[in-house]
């Protein structure tokens, strides 16, 4: 199971305290997901989704709030591999009154916004409600171990633009853009992401979310110290090598022992060791670390000062 299908069990399976919650879930996950259908004596609803647990919440909220019937199935196809569709097919009077409710017909603009705001979402814990019906139903967050990115796809920019609003009212900042005539509110923050899980209520899932970033963030960071240890490895090697080049310049035209002593006790401390970085020398010789640096810079002009 994908952990975004996961996380969508977790929240499918929470309780929602009140009839306007589960009327608020209802309305957002018929906005986003639900199709008109015709079928005898009128319109129904279709809602197509990945996941059961999704699909059979649709259906127990619908027939439990309106006058509706609800028949659940599941569709396989073959195309490569298996794919499977969880449809809910809405009937009944109620449906008229579930289209109204979500906007479903309507265009999605500020006298809707204005209109969900009086009848469905009028504090916190509404917006929640709202924001897991458009989860559940067009929603999806990436595996944490290899990405952060959590998107709901809305069938319209007014939709979008609404939940954007619902969420950064609760201090939870989204994005959202155009893909293939489709409107994507999303986000790649890890840190709003974990939030976003939070406020689902998908506690579990949030967890797990959360140690996988630390884990990958530890990870990185070994990969960084790891990499840096290396360059300034590298870094001392090659000046190693040119203060050992210039030193063997300096003993062949001039010989060492014509140096001032504390620069002979430098070049010969760099020639019997090869590999040691300036704290190392330094702590042979018992003197600070911008001595040997300045001593060995010295020995470089001279050596650069004699004509080959």
């Amino acid at each position: 199971m994908s952990f975004s299908s996961s996380v969508k069990d977790e929240i499918a399976a929470g309780k929602l305290k009140g009839e306007r919650n589960r009327r608020a879930l209802l309305a957002a996950a018929t906005n986003v997901a639900g199709t008109i259908t015709i079928v005898s004596g009128g319109m129904g609803i279709r809602y197509i989704s990945e996941t059961y647990s999704v699909g059979k919440l649709v259906s127990k909220l619908a027939c439990s709030l309106y006058p509706v019937q609800c028949e659940l199935f599941i569709k396989e196809t073959e195309t490569g591999r298996k794919n499977r569709s969880v449809i809910a097919d809405l009937s009944g009077e109620g449906c008229g009154d579930i289209i109204r409710l979500s906007g479903l017909m309507d265009y999605v603009d500020d006298a809707y916004r204005e209109r969900m705001k009086e009848e469905l979402i009028c504090d916190a814990e509404t917006i929640k409600s709202y924001v897991k019906g458009a989860f559940l139903s067009a929603g999806s967050v990436s595996n944490p171990e290899k990405a952060y990115h959590l998107e709901m796809v809305c069938r319209h920019e007014g939709t979008a633009q609404f939940l954007c609003e619902l969420l950064e009212s609760l201090d939870i900042p989204m994005k959202y853009f155009e893909r293939r005539g489709a409107y994507v509110v999303y986000t790649k923050g890890a840190e709003t992401i974990f939030s976003l899980l939070a406020l689902m209520e998908a506690s579990d899932s949030a967890i797990k979310f959360e140690n996988a970033r630390m884990l990958k963030t530890a990870k990185n960071d070994v990969v960084r110290l790891t990499n840096y240890e290396n360059a300034n490895m590298q870094k001392t090697a090659k000046a190693s090598a040119w203060q050992l080049i210039c030193i063997e310049k300096i003993r062949t035209h001039m010989g060492l022992e014509k140096l001032p002593q504390a620069l002979r006790d430098v070049a010969e401390a760099r020639i019997n060791n090869e590999e040691a970085s300036l704290s190392e020398l330094a702590a042979m010789l018992d003197i600070g670390k911008s001595g040997v640096n300045h001593r060995l810079k010295k020995l470089i002009e001279i050596a650069e000062g004699i004509d080959d």
